[in-house]
């Protein structure tokens, strides 16, 4: 989260972005207008550094004490620089980041320092028993994904090679078909995935098909079985069985 402030010459908020208001609490109509010391510790000594850095250079960085509307405080990191904008006032932007976490990884390391070698010798004998476990895990996976890929590859034969069309209809498409659904209705498996499934349904059973598709979509109560008309790609009228799952 980078709060954003563009500052005039006097220190006043004139403009910000919404990171900013809520890393101090504030709505935006509030933040806008508030000076400086509304959200600045004035006693953190880091202020007087970032600014003596900044007269010399125009440009300062680093850490900062600041305070939330509610008068909770947070550490930030703050990038400024100093410009001029069209009538040569002196303005101010701010890059602001919330290191509240950063800083309390830090100190956590820091109190754990002593104990780093115990925890690091600790923290190998338990990877080394976990990289044993993580071993026959990753065996046992490669034999359960050979066995899927094998049962994979026999459905899709089974498939491929059966007697009766198989086709799956998604949104109005056919997302897919089998050979024999290709050679029943004279089009390619392309040809037939570009081809809104109703208009390959003859015209006077075009309405009784796609008002059952839409209520078996709607888990209505539609006959799983049922023929209907279908129009080859040479104008022939085939009879189709139709077995919904």
């Amino acid at each position: 989260l980078e709060a954003i402030v563009l500052g005039d010459p006097k220190g006043k908020v004139i403009s910000a972005n919404q990171a900013a208001s809520t890393m101090f609490g504030y709505s935006m109509d509030e933040f806008i207008g508030l000076d400086r010391e509304s959200i600045i510790v004035k006693s953190d000594p880091s202020i007087r550094r970032i600014a003596e850095q900044l007269s010399l250079s125009g440009r300062a960085s680093g850490m900062m004490t600041y305070k939330r509307k509610d008068g909770t405080r947070f550490t930030g990191e703050i990038s400024i620089a100093l410009f001029s904008d069209r009538s040569r006032k002196q303005m101010s932007v701010s890059i602001i980041r919330d290191i509240t976490d950063r800083k309390k990884i830090e100190e956590e390391l820091t109190r754990y320092s002593e104990d780093l070698e115990y925890l690091v010798k600790e923290r190998t004998i338990e990877l080394e028993e976990r990289n044993v476990l993580l071993q026959e895990e990753i065996s046992e996976r490669r034999r359960y994904e050979e066995a899927l890929k094998e049962s994979e590859e026999k459905y899709r034969q089974l498939v491929e090679n059966a007697n009766e069309a198989i086709l799956v209809a998604q949104d109005g498409m056919l997302r897919f078909v089998n050979r024999k659904a290709s050679e029943f209705s004279g089009y390619t498996e392309e040809e037939l995935a570009t081809i809104p499934f109703a208009e390959l349904v003859h015209p006077e059973d075009r309405d009784m098909v796609v008002d059952r598709y839409r209520r078996r979509i709607l888990s209505e109560e539609v006959p799983p079985t049922y023929d209907f008309r279908l129009m080859d790609r040479n104008g022939n009228v085939r009879w189709l069985e139709l077995n919904s799952i």
